[in-house]
């Protein structure tokens, strides 16, 4: 178990579901690139879940650390990451690695499991070239007094 601090990320957004998830996250990189939002840290939040059997819909934020009192990029939203326990899962920094980390999380918990559904997080870590070098995967689980 790891925890998750407190974190206001500035980003752009989507809802998506288990069956598009894969084409609209892409995109919302890809806009989140074109807003400006690039940066060596960069972050997913995956928040708002809506649990249904045999899926979920989600809101996913992708941008970097919001600086205090910044002016919001056109488009561009600040959430709050609320400070957590958290399942820590450290990937390859591959997108496949990242899919494979939460194809392992949604097996190993089908039905929720320890899960709060608050706000999961990914935090990746760019290189100098723009792509991804290391990549890790937070969610958000109700801490071990509780479960």
């Amino acid at each position: 178990m790891s925890n998750i601090h407190s974190l206001h990320i500035v980003g752009v957004s989507c809802a998506t579901d288990e069956t598009s998830a894969t084409q609209d996250i892409g995109a919302l990189w890809g806009r989140a690139i074109g807003a400006g939002l690039g940066a060596q840290h960069m972050y997913a939040v995956y928040r708002g879940y809506q649990l249904r059997p045999g899926g979920y819909t989600v809101e996913v934020v992708v941008g970097r650390i919001a600086a205090p009192n910044e002016a919001l990029p056109h488009d561009c939203i600040t959430v709050e990451v609320p400070a957590q326990a958290a399942h820590h899962v450290v990937t390859d920094g591959s997108v496949e690695g990242v899919q494979r980390a939460w194809a392992g999380i949604w097996s190993q918990w089908p039905d929720g499991g320890p899960r709060t559904f608050v706000a999961d997080l990914e935090h990746w870590e760019m290189g100098s070239d723009g792509k991804p070098q290391r990549a890790e995967v937070f969610v958000g689980v109700r801490s071990a007094s509780h479960t």
